[in-house]
Parts: structure tokens; sequence; C-alpha cells
């Protein structure tokens, strides 16, 4: 599985002459090291920013959620296709002796635009996610503990550093904690804020709450049952409930003391029948679980997907910036390594011997019984790359086809588009795809990037890629 951090490796052994920021404005620029330092050079290799940090990081702009209940499971994170929104650059320095921290910070940090443009420069200030969202990014403060929101258009922080947690941006709002000071000692404030810092609904009152507003209402937790508010704190559905989750087109699930049933916005129950569980419906249905196997259903109650599954779990993609949703289920009786895909209304696109990661062009990763190695397949059961190797991911326009551990310095990975064809002969030590045309590659003679014909753009023997603090 691609790692939430993708650590941009290029290095060259020149030397760097002290920290010069803020790029020359000619357009895209690609991260590379000098003597370990991060600089950038344009699509030639021409070298137009120096800086004088030792690190560089990716940050991804992510499609905003549909519906709290979408933003509750985290839907589309590294979907396949952030490759394609905006890019921009997190640099930090960390430093090698005791003395060279300053102001008590582990760390200085910085954040570029794809130009080299920065937007923020502080110290001790470290990325919650490296994925932004509504042009938010989520920032923490090393010395303080608490977090804020960086606003990545003005380079000004729409949201101050002071809350000690932030739940994920929906529909420009985010739920936030924070600690006060009373004449009685310290206590916990919660409330929803938008990304002006302003607050939208205080819910201080009550006990617990979900952490978004989804439909327009958020489930809140009182006196041992739970209920729903309006943005206004005006109680709309009384608190009845034992369990309560996110409204989704006008429907909710909660439970009830017989078990776990449907209603409208109104808290009319919808359905006669009862469920061990049923979770929110982030895409028209909905997975429910009927105290033996796992089943999905609509928001009438009609069965999608039957109920013969002893797992279940609901997936999504970004495709052309709209997210589609898939199921993936173990059945039971069946080997536990066999499972099922389904589209989000119930039909069977395919089944797979291991984990399917499904992608963009409707097909997914599956494992040949005979074998265990992993190919992409279709629906019809058909192998359009072959089962040849340990694991296969999506990375933006691009399949990844890994043979041994990725970064192992034993293994060999393969490129292929979405069309599956392979775009070079050469297998590499390291991929990391920064746009269509430009991935980064290593191998065991040089590291550099390649386009999307597998032909070379920045080439770097790899004997000069030895820095200062290797």
């Amino acid at each position: 599985m691609k790692r939430l951090s993708i650590i941009v490796s290029l290095i060259m052994l020149i030397l760097a002459c002290g920290c010069d920021l803020n790029g020359s404005g000619d357009g895209k620029l690609y991260p590379v090291y000098l003597d370990g330092m991060v600089a950038f050079c344009n699509e030639n290799g021409d070298i137009r920013l120096h800086t004088s940090y030792d690190e560089c990081q990716l940050i991804f702009t992510e499609t905003p959620y549909t519906s709290g209940a979408e933003a509750a499971q985290a839907l589309g994170f590294y979907s396949g296709s952030y490759a394609n929104g905006d890019v921009y650059y997190y640099l930090k320095r960390t430093p090698r002796r005791s003395e060279d921290k300053r102001n008590g910070a582990e760390y200085a940090m910085a954040i570029l635009d794809s130009s080299g443009r920065v937007i923020f420069e502080n110290e001790g200030i470290n990325i919650t996610w490296f994925v932004s969202q509504n042009g938010m990014l989520e920032l923490w403060n090393e010395l303080t503990g608490l977090s804020g929101l960086l606003n990545l258009n003005t380079g000004e922080m729409a949201v101050e550093m002071e809350y000690d947690q932030l739940w994920q941006i929906y529909d420009g709002i985010a739920k936030a904690s924070k600690t006060v000071i009373t004449e009685s000692g310290t206590k916990t404030q919660e409330s929803f804020i938008d990304m002006q810092s302003k607050t939208v609904l205080n819910v201080n009152n009550y006990a617990w709450c979900l952490p978004y507003i989804s439909d327009g209402l958020v489930a809140v937790y009182k006196d041992n049952k739970w209920g729903y508010i309006d943005k206004t704190g005006y109680v709309v559905i009384p608190f009845v409930f034992d369990e309560a989750g996110y409204f989704v087109k006008g429907v909710a699930p909660v439970k009830v003391a017989d078990g776990w049933t449907l209603i409208d916005k109104k808290g009319n129950v919808l359905l006669k029948e009862r469920y061990d569980r049923i979770e929110s419906f982030t895409c028209g249905t909905a997975i429910a679980y009927d105290g033996k196997n796992f089943g999905v259903i609509d928001t009438t109650g009609k069965t999608v997907i039957g109920f013969n599954y002893s797992s279940l779990m609901l997936t999504a993609k970004t495709i052309n910036g709209k997210r589609e949703y898939f199921y993936v289920g173990n059945r039971n009786g069946d080997d536990e390594e066999t499972f099922f895909v389904f589209s989000a209304t119930g039909e069977v696109l395919g089944k797979s011997r291991g984990y399917c990661y499904i992608f963009t062009n409707m097909q997914f990763s599956a494992t040949d019984e005979k074998s265990g190695l992993v190919g992409v397949a279709d629906a019809n059961g058909g192998w359009h790359i072959e089962p040849k190797y340990t694991s296969i991911y999506q990375d933006g326009e691009y399949v990844i086809a890994v043979c041994g551990e990725y970064d192992s310095v034993d293994n060999l990975i393969d490129i292929y588009n979405l069309k599956n064809k392979r775009i070079s002969e050469m297998s590499f030590k390291h991929v990391t795809v920064h746009d269509k045309n430009m991935i980064y590659v290593e191998t065991d003679e040089y590291t550099g990037y390649i386009n999307a014909k597998g032909e070379w753009v920045i080439k770097i023997p790899v004997y000069t890629t030895l820095s200062a603090g290797d």
C-alpha cells in the first residue's frame, strides 16, 4: 500500500549556496537534492531555486466531500487521481546538532506552490495531513501541540493554531475542540467553526456529538440518548435513540430498543425490519449487518447485495473529479482470501483471490490462485497485466507494479499506463508520480524524471547522488 507521506528523494552532488526561496516564476518546478539540500529544477533539468531545507514532501489537493458520512470515512484519500490536482511542496529542515535548534523548535518548514512561490514559512510547524481540502491545510505547532488551518491561496492562517483538535472540513465547516481556562480550572470547548474561525454551532451543552453536520443536521448525545439539532442549535429530532448516524439525502440510520432502523428528517421510522447495525448512506446504499452476515440495503430497505458476506467494506475512487463507490466483500463459506467487487448499486464487477485494489479504469488488482502473485484483471476474469508481482497500486495516471517489498534494495518496479501498457522496458528501484508527464524514478545507475512515454527528461548518474548527510 502506498504510504500517505510520499518523500521525493532525488539527490545530486552539487554544493547548495545558501537559501534562495521563491522560484523564478517560469512554470512548474520539480524537486531535486543538491548536496543533501532540496532544490528545484524546471522540466529541462535547469536549477531554478536553491533552499536550505533537507526534506521535501508532496501535498495534494483532495476532491471535496459530498456528505458528512463521506468525510467521516475519509473516502477518496489517495484515490488514484490526486496527481491531477494542485500540488504543493512541504519543505522541512531538521537540526543535526542540538545547537542548531532555534526557539526550542525541532525543525523549520516552508510550503511552496508548484512554481516555487513561498506560501508559508515558520519554525516548529508540522502538517497533520499531506492532503489539502477546500484550499485549506491543517498545520500543527510542535511546541504548543495546537492545530490551525492555513489558506493556501493567501498564505494566511484562516484558523489560528489554538485548537487541540480539528476534524476534516466538510461544506466549509470543521468541528473544533480547544481547552479554555475557567475559574474552576480548565475545560474543553467544542464547536463547529467556519473557515474564518467564526463559530457556526456551539455544542458545549452536549456530552458528545458526531464530528460533521450532514444534510443540515448533526447527531448530539445528551442524558444517555441521541437526537438531532440543526445549525441554529434547535432540536429537530428529540433524544430517543441509543445510537445515531449521519443524514444523507434525508435518511439516517439509528438504533432503537430492538435494533437498527432508518428514519427521515422528521424522526419517522422508515423500516419494519431491524438490523444489528446499519452504516450511513454515503452513496445511496449502505452496509447492514443482520447478526450473522453483512449485506447492502438501499434507503427503502431493499436488499442490494445479499446477506452472504463475512466482511464487507465501502471504498471509493475519484474519477475525473467525481467519486465512484465500490463494495469489496468476502463471502461466507468461501476461502478467506476470495473477494467480490460490487458497484454501489450491487452489480458484480469481478472476483479476486486476495484483496482488490480498484483502479479508475474499472479494473482491479487480483491474486492468481496458483502462484499467489498479483496482476490486473477485469470483471470477466481476464488478465490485462499478468500476475507476476507482489503488489500493484495506482498512482495518478499510472499503475505501479512491484516485485518485492516497496523501497527494498532488492525490489523492481514496472510502470503501466491505464491502458495496461508498460511505458518503459526498464524496471526501477523507486517510483513517485509527480504529474502525468513527470515521473520520478531510480535505477541502479540513474535517478531523475521520465515522461509518459518512458523517455528520460532529467537523467542523473547515481554516482552523484551521495549527499553530505549520508
